[in-house]
C-alpha cells in the first residue's frame, strides 16, 4: 500500500503523483480564490464604504473565479498530452475570461431561471484571469534572474 494507505504502490496510482513547480504554482492560485471567496461571503455585506461594498457584494467573487479559472485551465493542460498549449499570453487569457464570461453570464440564464446576466462580471472574468497572468509573469520573471 501506498503511503496513505489507499494505493497498492503501482506506478499509475495518485499516491504517486509528483507535481511540478508549475503545477503546484497552478493548484495554489486554483486553491487561493476559494478561501477568499469564504473570507468574502463572511464579510460581504458588513463593508459599510459604498464602491467597495459594491464590489464586494456583486463582483469581487466572479474576479476570484477568473484566477482559479486561469490556473485550473493551465493546470488541466498541464496533465494532458499537449502541455505546450498552456495559456501564456495575456491576450489568451483575457480571450479565455472572454469566452467564460459570455457563456456564464450570457448563455447560462437563457436556461437557468436563477441565474442573471451581468455585463461587468464578464470584465470581472478577463480581470481575473490577467491577475493570474500579470502574477505569473513576475514569478518568470524572478526565476529568470
Amino acid at each position: 500500500m501506498g503511503r496513505c494507505g489507499c494505493c497498492s504502490g503501482g506506478t499509475g496510482d495518485l499516491c504517486n503523483l509528483r507535481l511540478s513547480k508549475t503545477q503546484r504554482w497552478d493548484l495554489l492560485f486554483f486553491c487561493i480564490p476559494f478561501v477568499l471567496y469564504a473570507v468574502n461571503q463572511q464579510i460581504k455585506y458588513e463593508v459599510t464604504v459604498p464602491l467597495l461594498g459594491y464590489l464586494l457584494r456583486c463582483h469581487f467573487n466572479d474576479y476570484l473565479g477568473g484566477i482559479a479559472f486561469a490556473a485550473y485551465l493551465n493546470l488541466v493542460i498541464s496533465f494532458s498530452r499537449w502541455p505546450h498549449l498552456r495559456l501564456h499570453t495575456p491576450l489568451q487569457f483575457a480571450a479565455a475570461g472572454l469566452l467564460c464570461g459570455l457563456v456564464w453570464e450570457g448563455i447560462t440564464p437563457l436556461f437557468l431561471s436563477s441565474s442573471t446576466g451581468d455585463w461587468l462580471d464578464v470584465a470581472a472574468y478577463v480581470l481575473g484571469m490577467l491577475t493570474y497572468w500579470l502574477l505569473w509573469a513576475r514569478r518568470e520573471e524572478k526565476q529568470a534572474v
